[in-house]
This record gives C-alpha cells, structure tokens and sequence, in this order.
C-alpha cells in the first residue's frame, strides 16, 4: 500500500475513490434528511407573508422582526446543515487526492478530520456575513420570492463571468502535495481543507447565497439546485481566467 513518496498504488487508488464517494454521499443523504424533517426553516413575520404592492418595500422594523423571530442559533444550525447536505460531492477529488497522497501519513479518519475542521472552519467564519446579507434579501423580498431567485440568478451568471472566480474554481481543483514524512501531514490536511474552503467560497458564494436566502417550499429545490450546479462545475476541468459568457 505504501509507496516511498506517501502515495497509493494505481491499483488501489480507484478502492479508495470508490470509499471517498460511498461516504460523502451517505454524509449529503444525512444532512438532506436532517435539513428535511429538522424544524430549522426561517420565520418570517407575518406581515411579510402578506404580499405587498411594492416590489422593494423593506424597513428595518421588518429586518429586526426577522431576527426577534429567529435565534441566532437557529441561522446557524440551518447554515450547518446546508453545508452538510450540499458539499460532501464537490469534496470527493478533493478527499480522493489527499488521501491518495498521504496514505503512508496517518490513518484516514485522521486525515479527513483534518481537512474537515479546516473546511468547515473556514465556511463557518464566512457564516455571518451570508447569514446577515440573506436576512435582509428575505425582509427585502419576502412578498416576491421569485423577484429574490431572479436577482440570486442574475447575481450568480455575473459572478461566473469573470475572471476571479475562475481563478476561484481553479483552486477547487488544486492538489495537495505527496507528504512522505508524518509530522507533516497534520499541517497538509488543515491547509488543503482550507485552501479548498476558501476557494469554494468564492467559486459559488452566490449559490450559497440564494439558496440561504430562499424561504418556505423554495429552499429545498433551491439548496438542490446550487448542490447540482457546483458538482457539476467540480467536473469541468481548469480553465484560463478571463471574461466569458455566463452560459
């Protein structure tokens, strides 16, 4: 199994593949069944779920009501359980490659917890802001949900036109390097989880964001959605950072 470099043999490469992907798939069915059936869905005032003649008729007496109804715990737990339900595919080359690098290192639970605490620590301290900017989305659009979903589309299709975020997606691909001595790999694992967090952030925040935004019947099919779209664009190779066309 052990290679001098720290790496898996080809033959075993594609078991441990086979592994990465039965876990992380059982870890997205667990946070879609617990995100399903957990009482974690924002509340809206009730004023708000009267649909109002103004598309853009917010106050902050409607964005303090939103965060009275709801504890801070609350915001978090959903926030948690979306990342639990939504990442685990996209994670699947990445987990694959660290473990096919440092295989001689630690044992895998060690590793993956490693990657994990950084990964999840790294979404966790961007929490707040997405947590603050779809509270106000949901105040400000709370009559007009599809108004919400199309300016989270629009937002989303600009975003993909530019040049950072595919310099962005390209660090999603990134590789970690072979660590063939042990006492190196404790620091491998948490920078490649962080270094994999932080360009998954900036890949596909306005996919988090909408579907953080997103309220009542709308948030699962919304949550399934962005999942989709940033799994797909996990299979899409590198590309050269520029201008292009969204579609």
């Amino acid at each position: 199994m052990n290679h001098r470099n720290g790496e898996i043999p080809g033959s075993d490469a594609s078991c441990v593949a086979q592994q990465v992907r039965r876990c992380l798939l059982i870890a997205a069915a667990l946070g879609w069944t617990l995100m399903l059936i957990s009482e974690t869905n924002i509340v809206l005032p009730n004023f708000c779920s009267v649909r109002s003649k103004y598309l853009l008729d917010f106050s902050w007496t409607q964005f303090e009501s939103l965060l009275l109804l709801n504890s801070p715990s609350t915001f978090v737990l959903q926030w948690m359980l979306m990342l639990l339900a939504m990442m685990p595919p996209s994670l699947i080359r990445p987990l694959t490659h660290l473990l096919e690098k440092n295989a001689a290192s630690h044992s895998t639970a060690q590793t993956i917890a490693r990657f994990a605490i950084a990964y999840v620590t790294v979404w966790m301290i961007a929490a707040p802001m997405f947590v603050l900017v779809a509270a106000i989305l949901q105040a400000l659009f709370a009559s007009h949900l599809w108004a919400l979903l199309g300016v989270a589309t629009l937002i989303a299709m600009g975003w993909r036109a530019t040049p950072l975020r595919q310099v962005c997606l390209n660090g999603c691909h990134k590789e970690p390097p072979a660590c063939p001595i042990a006492q190196r790999s404790d620091a491998t694992g948490f920078r490649y989880g962080a270094d994999i967090g932080s360009s998954c952030i900036g890949a596909c925040w306005p996919l988090m964001l909408a579907a953080q935004a997103a309220h009542g019947e709308a948030h699962a099919p919304s949550m399934a959605i962005a999942a989709l779209a940033m799994y797909c664009e996990r299979l899409a190779r590198p590309r050269a950072a520029r201008w292009r066309w969204p579609l």
